[in-house]
């Protein structure tokens, strides 16, 4: 199925992760980043539409929330998919509820946790440390879900 991916990225695992999704499903689906690259993809082209990113904060992008509000009426016209990459798994419900209108969040033929990564060398010093304090590690966290994104992406094959 012809599948449009749209996704926000700060640290670059979503993008991983969406790109996976796209390359996994086949049939001339893309993955493209929230802003002018979503933008310039016509959701009438697809058959279906996958939406996701990072958590941060507990909060999708701004930016991916305004996509959605402003593309909401042509989701929930085609079989759409829902994610989120996030270090709090136990919350993956609540990351859903809190980010995505309910209209969609009720369409969505699927919603997939696709956990997370957490390099700490890609922050500034002071974010390094919150994060450290926060995590209570001192170590990279690896928390991929190889087996939940091709199970999003064999879900619109």
């Amino acid at each position: 199925m012809k599948t449009l991916v749209v996704y926000a990225s700060k640290k670059g695992y979503a993008k991983e992760c969406a790109r996976h999704v796209a390359d996994g499903i086949g049939s001339d689906s893309i993955a493209v980043q929230v802003g002018r690259e979503a933008n310039t993809a016509n959701i009438d082209n697809y058959e279906a539409v996958i939406v996701g990113g990072s958590i941060h904060m507990g909060n999708l992008s701004g930016s991916l929330k305004s996509w959605l509000a402003n593309h909401a009426q042509e989701l929930l016209e085609k079989p759409l998919g829902l994610f989120v990459c996030g270090l709090g798994e136990e919350e993956q419900e609540q990351y859903f509820t809190k980010n995505f209108p309910s209209e969609l969040l009720e369409h969505a033929k699927i919603k997939c946790y696709l956990g997370a990564r957490l390099i700490l060398k890609q922050y500034n010093p002071i974010i390094r440390a919150m994060m450290k304090k926060i995590t209570k590690k001192d170590e990279d966290i690896h928390m991929e879900r190889p087996e939940a994104v091709k199970a999003c992406a064999d879900a619109f094959k």
